[in-house]
């Protein structure tokens, strides 16, 4: 016992460590961790929303979480907030491995987790992915017990299945994995036990404060859903079905060459538990690539099952391999830290460009003055400013100007919501550059006036 507490501790001591170095170096926000924070903000006034209408679709359990650390201070909390969940995910999918296979699996599934690059890069983000991990490895674990050893785990797996939602709506997927696992193990009897209906409605109870929200801003109950889907299907650049394995390296590091062997063993052993997990990692793999826009980060809340399902491999060689194995793995996460660090201290740079933009735009502007850019977060967190989003359709352009009268257009050069014409019109001369920030390769930020 002592031995194995030991062994999660100094896994979670590896993850942690270079959290507080970033913490030491760290200046700015991501796109999505300014959106989180001003959401957080927001609820401590009683609201919930950026601006009138924006991002009130985002599930809200994240947000209030933010909202009740930055009560009691600013940013420094809120990421000792983080690493305490990137070490309860670590936590929470050792105890999945230890439940589903044994000791030995669970311990293989947080070095597996460990050494992802991208789970290195998201814990370092304050974002909602860590809580997510945390809610749905243990969700999808007392989904496991509930249906193979004791009904009454089902209650649980129904309260954690929900707080899943309320972080992230991906959690619905859980949904669709606990229907195909019940019938591809024949379980259809489990309809006939109360204590799944009463599961189901435990699960409806905790949704209850997310159907209130979706009624006062969009006048049903999922009124939030269905605006996050139409603003992902409105985005312009699509990917091709085989996105996430031309991406595999980067999302999962040198571990990916377990996979195979995963669903090659899996499809051979036909056990309960190896099929959980590979159902668990193949629906949201299946589902995300079938969607016409795809980012390598999708799979990140659901790394604990192919963590898990390397884990279960890596056993299974180890039999016969042990001290290469374990070499292999050791290096593997040593390649991952590396990689996952670099790539945290590559974004930064970027993200330092918005920010120093942001705050410009701050020291030449008035407090209630408006902002033509589809960069809002920042300039609502950085310069405390409105901004104006530029209208898709050209001939509303100029009337904005006149209505908000706006002076000073922020635009992202990389931001895939500008519209086509948009630089266009700004290098005409009704418009001048005003000040433009670069990262180390390119333009990434530029500052415009209006000549009119």
């Amino acid at each position: 016992m002592f031995k194995e507490k030991l062994a999660l501790v100094l896994v979670i001591l590896l993850n942690i460590l270079p959290m507080l170095y970033f913490l030491g170096i760290r200046r700015s926000l991501w796109w999505d961790e300014v959106v989180y924070f001003s959401l957080g903000k927001s609820i401590l006034k009683g609201k919930y929303e950026i601006a009138p209408g924006r991002d009130a679709f985002r599930p809200f359990l994240f947000p209030f979480l933010l909202s009740l650390v930055l009560s009691m201070n600013g940013e420094f909390l809120v990421r000792i907030m983080i690493m305490i969940f990137t070490a309860l995910s670590i936590t929470t999918t050792y105890y999945m491995g230890k439940k589903l296979f044994n000791m030995q699996v669970g311990f293989l599934s947080i070095l597996t987790l460990s050494s992802f690059p991208f789970f290195i890069f998201f814990s370092n983000k304050i974002l909602a992915e860590m809580v997510f991990l945390t809610f749905t490895s243990l969700a999808v674990t007392t989904f496991y017990l509930g249906v193979e050893k004791n009904k009454k785990f089902l209650y649980f797996s129904a309260i954690l299945t929900a707080l899943s939602i309320l972080t992230k709506y991906f959690g619905f997927l859980l949904l669709i994995i606990y229907l195909v696992y019940i019938l591809f193990r024949k379980k259809i009897q489990i309809f006939k036990r109360g204590e799944l209906y009463i599961s189901f409605l435990i699960f409806g109870l905790i949704l209850i404060p997310w159907f209130m929200i979706n009624i006062l801003h969009y006048g049903n109950l999922l009124g939030g859903i269905f605006e996050n889907a139409d603003i992902f299907l409105s985005l312009q650049e699509n990917q091709p079905f085989y996105f996430f394995l031309i991406n595999s390296w980067e999302i999962f590091g040198l571990s990916i060459i377990f996979i195979p062997l995963g669903i090659f063993f899996t499809i051979k052993d036909r056990k309960a538990n190896s099929l959980l997990i590979l159902i668990y990692a193949l629906i949201p793999f299946l589902f995300f690539s079938s969607m016409p826009h795809k980012e390598a980060r999708y799979l990140v809340s659901f790394f604990p099952a192919f963590s898990c399902l390397i884990g279960f491999v890596v056993q299974r060689i180890a039999k016969k391999f042990r001290v290469f194995t374990y070499g292999t793995m050791i290096l593997i996460l040593i390649l991952g830290l590396y990689l996952g660090c670099k790539e945290v201290l590559k974004e930064e740079v970027d993200v330092d460009v918005l920010m120093e933009g942001s705050l410009f735009v701050k020291q030449i502007t008035r407090e209630n003055e408006y902002v033509m850019s589809e960069s809002y977060p920042y300039l609502s967190y950085y310069a405390g400013r409105m901004s104006i989003r530029p209208p898709i359709d050209k001939k509303n352009f100029y009337s904005l100007f006149e209505e908000y009268n706006i002076s000073y257009v922020f635009i992202d050069h990389l931001e895939l919501g500008n519209p086509n014409y948009l630089l266009e019109e700004l290098r005409t001369n009704k418009f001048e550059e005003v000040k433009s920030f670069t990262n180390q390769k390119e333009r990434m930020v530029t500052i415009y006036r209006k000549l009119f």
